[in-house]
């Protein structure tokens, strides 16, 4: 979800803003579900970005300054009612194909995709890892208050670290992914049962699944796991 105002921009998943409003509804100051692959993004200006991120139990910032070099082609096709043209780019280790719109004044697109003249409806990596759709829009006469699940996390407010500093904390948690956890306690499976601990069992299927699903849309800040 690309959330465009006067001062800044955000890109985040719809799920958290509609986890959040359920929050509100319930009058409940923590949000209890969050996306598995969150995005929390924000573009301050130009080229500076915030990115936010979870690493259990903490909330954390990581801020950046990204930049893409695009060669715009001839090519142009709909995209909805909208007339798209083609751009190219390299970015975050991956070749990109996007389709912006002219029409639509705002240098802006999904994730820190910026600086082509008109939006970005469209937009993917050439091995289709990653793609990012225009579903529709939306104009807002008031802006989206998301303090409580991006600037803060369940009123917890974030720790900066730097790119060093967030592939340990990667690393240490695939060395350890359940320090917390003691065998033979008791915990809820995903299909709601309750079982016994195994840690070291627990770890290498953790492990495993870090590893098998190590593929960030920055593939060039993928952490490199032993």
């Amino acid at each position: 979800m690309l959330d465009i105002s006067r001062n800044e921009q955000k890109f985040y998943n719809v799920e958290l803003y509609k986890n959040d409003s359920i929050r509100k509804a319930r009058n409940s100051d923590y949000i209890f579900s969050y996306p598995k692959y969150a995005i929390m993004l924000i573009q301050k200006k130009n080229d500076s970005f915030e990115d936010y991120f979870i690493e259990t139990p903490q909330y954390y910032v990581q801020k950046s300054v990204d930049q893409q070099t695009w060669t715009i082609a001839a090519d142009k096709k709909k995209i909805g009612n909208f007339t798209v043209q083609k751009a190219t780019t390299n970015f975050g280790g991956r070749s990109w194909i996007a389709w912006f719109a002219p029409d639509l004044p705002f240098f802006y697109g999904p994730y820190k995709f910026h600086g082509l003249p008109g939006l970005i409806l469209e937009i993917e990596d050439s091995r289709q890892n990653f793609i990012f759709s225009f579903k529709g829009n939306q104009n807002l006469k008031t802006e989206t208050d998301t303090r409580s699940f991006l600037e803060t996390l369940n009123q917890q407010k974030p720790v900066e670290v730097s790119e060093k500093q967030r592939q340990k904390l990667k690393l240490d948690y695939y060395s350890n992914p359940f320090k917390d956890f003691k065998d033979g306690m008791l915990v809820q499976n995903d299909q709601g049962e309750m079982i016994k601990v195994n840690t070291k069992e627990l770890t290498e299927k953790q492990q495993k699944y870090l590893k098998q699903y190590n593929n960030p849309i920055e593939a060039d800040r993928a952490v490199q796991y032993p």
